[in-house]
């Protein structure tokens, strides 16, 4: 239960008191207009947190969780699955995809396409880049998987198929479909955590696309 409870008799924070009493008085305020807290009958001036607010405290206990993970292990696991330190529901893997993205957002500036910090705006980031990797680019380039010539013959009659098929058909890794299902929102899953299967009409919906389409 919550309460403001009794002002007290001396000013806690010196001269500065109205402003701090006005603060705390908004944000009371504010919960209250957004169904965090609730009026508890039982004890008159007293509030409850209402089911609303107790949901986004657990979203702040994952989010939390994600923090002490790091965003490197967590998008790394995502990318694999999600299985070993994200788990959870669907549900709660889209919740730390949205966590990755908040992430990654914070990290970059807003000129973050173009710009390296301590250059100037307009420097051309490509010679920054290390041999090596834009080597090991090229390398993956140059092993590209193919999409299947006919893909209905891996979803004719079927309903949903495994990500292995989902692979075979758009000629793609388990990582590229994870990001299609929860960056992207191009593939639908379904299935259980244990054995994640991919909507046949959520592929055929990805292959219309017009820079996917041979």
């Amino acid at each position: 239960m919550w309460a403001l409870g009794p002002l007290p008799k001396e000013p806690e924070y010196g001269t500065r008191q109205p402003e701090v009493t006005r603060a705390v008085m908004e944000a009371w305020s504010c919960l209250e207009r957004e169904g965090m807290l609730i009026p508890d009958h039982t004890r008159h001036g007293s509030h409850s947190i209402s089911w609303r607010g107790e949901a986004l405290l657990a979203r702040f206990a994952r989010f939390e969780h994600l923090e002490k993970l790091g965003l490197d292990r967590v998008k790394h696991d995502l990318l694999n699955g999600g299985f070993r330190w994200v788990g959870g529901t669907m549900e709660q893997q889209k919740e730390a995809w949205e966590w990755v993205r908040m992430k990654e957002g914070q990290a970059v500036s807003p000129n973050r396409e173009s710009t390296i910090r301590g250059a100037p705006p307009d420097t051309d980031v490509a010679q920054f880049i290390p041999p090596r990797l834009d080597g090991a680019a090229s390398s993956l380039r140059a092993h590209r998987r193919e999409p299947h010539p006919n893909p209905e013959e891996l979803l004719a009659g079927k309903v949903n198929v495994t990500y292995e098929t989902t692979a075979k058909v758009l000629g793609v890794g388990k990582r590229r479909i994870q990001q299609l299902v929860f960056e992207e929102g191009s593939l639908k899953r379904t299935g259980t955590e244990r054995r994640p299967m991919i909507t046949t009409a959520s592929i055929r919906e990805y292959l219309k696309k017009p820079d996917i389409a041979q």
